[in-house]
């Protein structure tokens, strides 16, 4: 899970935050069916997905994710949330007001 003030990652035997850093990388691997959660700030906030990367931004802020199976990204925070989608080899999910650009 992936938010403008922290990011941590869980799975079985293990727990990790990071806080206060301006770039987050996260990687997926060793199969499964890996989840990345990715969630908007209050200000303006990009989306980017291409390959196998999803990557959320802010004027200060970036996080990667990379090699999920399924990537949920939420705009609820408001400022102008935009998204560019190019083929991408997982699943994308998004909700909220995500105005798309090309």
């Amino acid at each position: 899970m992936i938010a403008p003030d922290y990011a941590k990652t869980w799975g079985y035997g293990f727990y990790h935050r990071a806080v206060s850093f301006e770039r987050v990388e996260a990687y997926a691997g060793a199969g499964g069916y890996d989840r990345a959660y990715l969630y908007d700030s209050a200000g303006d906030d990009h989306l980017e997905a291409s390959g196998n990367a999803a990557a959320l931004s802010t004027a200060d802020l970036s996080a990667w994710a990379y090699d999920f199976a399924w990537v949920s990204a939420t705009s609820s925070q408001g400022g102008t949330d935009t998204k560019h989608v190019e083929s991408i080899d997982f699943v994308l999910e998004t909700e909220g007001a995500w105005n798309e650009i090309y």
